[in-house]
């Protein structure tokens, strides 16, 4: 008890300066972004009509929503998992809304506490500064591991190796199930054996004819970031560092054709020293860069043959699909007499 004590004493004690709306709580999580509960399997009430008894499936998305009132800065990216379904069988449709029971989630349910501070958000002031070294002093008396991963698992739902996982950049993805029933529950962190350590991006590609899965991690140190791939089966290949990329560029998602893999290179770069000295956010912009795409072989064993190229202007969060074109020059000269 003395720890959380001690967490809302420095919030009281070194006020910081008043907050963006963007980070604040009292702005971000209102109206239809206001917390909620988790719902049990529901059958929902058919108004008109009815279902096609032969359709069965399950519809479900991922979002943040934090568990518990945040104390300092709160981005909206920064909330806990929860998974919402609507499980549709047999003409019935049955809703139901849980967390993804990651470390963190299970670690604060218990002690009914934010025992991790946010990070995206960023420190504004000396009781941010307050809190973080309290979660220092969590980790160094062991309530706290930093082996089992702090991610929030609220981005992303990937179904590959026959899984479904709820995913986050910042950790390890995390196995869910739906029952018969129509709930949903977390069968626990996955690390393919102890293969993938650290963590991993919440959007990996999968080739739907090899069942191949492509994957990367982004990390503030070098190697800022590392490409690795999974067999169908989860066995995870070699982790290839890409030594070629020399700055902390955020790197978010990534395209997959059958040949290549690409990597958007764009202003944004993670700056934890720019949290750490109260400048806000550990991510900034860099606007006199300008922007590459990286081009390397989906298969490569090492980044010494990556290719890349400027793009002015291209600043891609999110990329949906690639391919490769081949373009045949036709002749517009006039037919030989």
């Amino acid at each position: 008890m003395l720890l959380p004590f001690l967490t809302t004493l420095a919030s009281y004690l070194t006020k910081s300066p008043p907050l963006h709306p963007s980070v604040d709580s009292n702005f971000v999580l209102t109206g239809n972004f206001a917390p909620v509960d988790e719902t049990p399997p529901t059958e929902c009430l058919v108004v008109e009509g009815e279902l096609p008894p032969s359709l069965h499936g399950v519809y479900i998305r991922n979002g943040p929503n934090p568990q518990h009132q945040p104390l300092g800065p709160h981005h909206l990216f920064e909330g806990d998992g929860m998974l919402h379904s609507i499980l549709l069988s047999q003409g019935r449709a049955i809703f139901c809304s849980r967390y993804v029971k990651t470390y963190k989630y299970n670690l604060e349910r218990d002690t009914g506490f934010p025992m991790i501070p946010n990070f995206l958000s960023g420190f504004y002031g000396l009781g941010d500064v307050g809190r973080g070294i309290v979660a220092l002093g969590r980790a160094m008396t062991g309530q706290i591991s930093l082996t089992k991963g702090f991610g929030l698992a609220n981005t992303s739902l990937n179904f590959f190796c026959n899984t479904l996982f709820a995913m986050v950049e910042t950790d390890l993805p995390y196995a869910i199930r739906i029952t018969e029933e129509g709930d949903i529950e977390t069968i626990g962190r996955h690390d393919f054996d102890g293969k993938a350590p650290v963590n991993m991006t919440a959007h990996p590609k999968m080739d739907e004819e090899t069942g191949e899965v492509f994957a990367f991690r982004c990390f503030p140190v070098v190697p800022y970031l590392t490409y690795f791939r999974f067999y169908s089966n989860g066995y995870k290949e070699k982790d290839v560092p890409i030594f070629s990329i020399n700055s902390p560029t955020y790197v978010h998602d990534f395209g997959i054709t059958e040949h290549y893999a690409i990597f958007p290179d764009i202003v944004l770069e993670m700056a934890p020293m720019d949290m750490i000295m109260l400048q806000g956010m550990p991510v900034r912009c860099r606007p006199n860069k300008v922007p590459r795409v990286r081009i390397i072989d989906r298969y490569v064993t090492s980044d010494s043959e990556m290719r890349w190229f400027e793009v002015p202007g291209f600043n891609a969060l999110h990329i949906i699909k690639a391919g490769r074109m081949i373009k045949v020059a036709s002749s517009l000269l006039p037919p030989m007499l």
